[in-house]
């Protein structure tokens, strides 16, 4: 995929083409202008690619964004979990799926099971951990 620079080049590059479009077709002789829907075509399609571009563009930020934000706070491993730390170093919090944090760093909270109360289960990758080996307390861990 392109960066994020390159978008917002071709961005620029396609807003100037609908600029040019437009003065072609305000600039033409009057037999041109009777042809003028061929040139509202070729800005509506430049618009739609722009349109197409900018969404990528705002995709790519956001994905950005969440890569940043899943690696910017430290997790501390307690039994089948991961949790984020407090000031002292100590597991606090939710559980995050072990699976998900140590293949590909990604932060995914475990939810309770429908089928069994026993059982927490990773909303990604649907691995399930017993809930006594996720399940932290406050009061002297698990």
């Amino acid at each position: 995929m392109a960066d994020i620079s390159a978008i917002g080049e071709m961005l620029s590059g396609l807003r100037r083409a609908i600029e040019i479009v437009k003065f072609l077709e305000e600039h033409a002789p009057p037999t041109q202008k009777e042809e003028g829907s061929k040139f509202a075509e070729l800005v509506q399609l430049l618009g739609a690619i722009r349109g197409q571009l900018f969404e990528a563009q705002t995709m790519f930020e956001v994905s950005e964004l969440e890569q940043n934000l899943q690696t910017t706070s430290t997790l501390v491993k307690l039994n089948d979990a991961y949790y984020e730390v407090d000031e002292n170093n100590h597991a606090t919090g939710e559980a995050y799926c072990m699976h998900c944090w140590e293949t590909n760093s990604l932060k995914r909270h475990l939810h309770h099971w429908y089928e069994n109360d026993r059982v927490n289960i990773c909303s990604l990758c649907e691995t399930k951990y017993l809930v006594g080996r996720t399940t932290f307390t406050y009061c002297g861990g698990l």
